[in-house]
């Protein structure tokens, strides 16, 4: 149908203009109606490459889906297990878990969506992608990864919280300090190895005044709020040992030591009457040493933001955390090797932990 033949489906008016593609005002009555030429329309195939007929669209290139095998979402929800091999940038894995034929860096499938969705904000929500789209966004996530936007840790796809005070890399809140320090196997899933972060922590204790123990302990150690799993891991010991050479040196005669990382505000021994006012001035002092160690550790501990995971030597993971970014854009450009999503059989921490070899010294 011709432009001038097009009237308005409300009121029959001719006078219409196009507002954008396929959308058209009537200057009549000035109602909005859409309207798509015969003409530019196209038939798609009834069935995918599956012989399976098609369901649904893919909404990035409009390729027709069967839900059971050509639509990634649904069979990729999860996330944690799928991965795509990849060069140029990618992870590598001290215990993957993986069979061995899964053999150099990927990127979990979760990144790849999550990039996707990003990419095409204007396509809203996404519940239908193929599997060549998702191929083909590798190089867009490992730009949205570099920049901080998506959490760097290995199999997690959350947006970054912000960057961690030491490393300066994007890191979600879960990724991250305080989050980092719950009990171990709560971040299995994310590729983190359990317990990694159980160190040394110093404390100042307020001691009782009638009975040999602590009425309140207050952590002096404790790292900044964002700082990410391998930084934790790599300073939660140094940190400890500074906070306790503080309490030794500069508190000498106002702390007594209890152990290597654990110190003492002494109680003056008293008639039972006054016992909880003791305590409570122990408990006051304790709480205000601790203030001060606490600032002095972090004014000490962060001022330059230096952080030892740029020098890994090549061939090893980063500690604490069991893996390693690899980082080849400077001499390949970063794209999938095959249009193959792998998957993991058996999560690695149902199964005996099997070292890749390849990256042992």
């Amino acid at each position: 149908m011709a432009f001038e033949t097009l009237a308005c489906t409300n009121c029959g008016s001719t006078e219409v203009q196009e507002v954008k593609p396929n959308t058209y005002f009537c200057n009549h009555c000035e109602s909005v109606f859409k309207y798509i030429d015969p003409a530019k329309l196209s038939v798609g195939p009834a069935f995918c490459n599956h012989g399976n007929p098609v369901e649904v669209q893919c909404q990035i290139c409009q390729t027709g889906l069967c839900s059971q095998r050509c639509d990634v979402v649904p069979a990729w929800r999860g996330g944690y297990d799928g991965i795509v091999r990849t060069q140029g940038f990618g992870y590598m894995e001290y215990y993957q878990g993986y069979d061995m034929d899964v053999d150099g860096p990927f990127l979990s499938v979760g990144k790849l969506l999550t990039s996707v969705a990003l990419a095409h904000k204007d396509k809203g929500a996404l519940s239908h992608v193929c599997y060549g789209c998702v191929i083909q966004a590798v190089p867009v996530a490992v730009n949205y990864i570099s920049a901080g936007t998506i959490c760097e840790t290995v199999r997690c796809w959350s947006m970054s919280a912000g960057k961690c005070s030491c490393c300066q890399r994007g890191f979600c809140q879960e990724c991250s300090t305080p989050k980092a320090l719950d009990p171990p196997g709560s971040n299995l899933d994310r590729g983190l190895r359990p317990g990694a972060t159980r160190t040394a922590a110093a404390a100042i204790c307020a001691w009782d005044p009638e009975y040999n123990r602590a009425t309140k302990t207050f952590f002096v150690g404790q790292l900044p709020d964002g700082m990410c799993q391998p930084c934790l891991g790599e300073n939660s010991d140094k940190i400890a040992a500074m906070a306790a050479r503080i309490c030794r040196q500069d508190y000498a005669g106002k702390l007594v030591p209890v152990n290597d990382y654990t110190f003492k505000v002494p109680a003056t021994s008293v008639r039972r009457k006054k016992y909880y006012e003791e305590r409570a001035r122990v408990e006051k002092i304790a709480g205000q040493y601790a203030d001060e160690v606490r600032a002095r550790v972090h004014q000490l501990a962060f001022t330059d933001g230096t952080c030892e995971r740029e020098k890994i030597p090549a061939g090893r993971v980063m500690p604490y955390v069991g893996y390693v970014v690899a980082d080849e854009r400077d001499r390949v450009s970063p794209a999938a090797v095959s249009e193959v999503i792998w998957a993991q059989p058996i999560r690695t921490y149902m199964a005996p932990l099997r070292p890749n070899r390849r990256l042992l010294p």
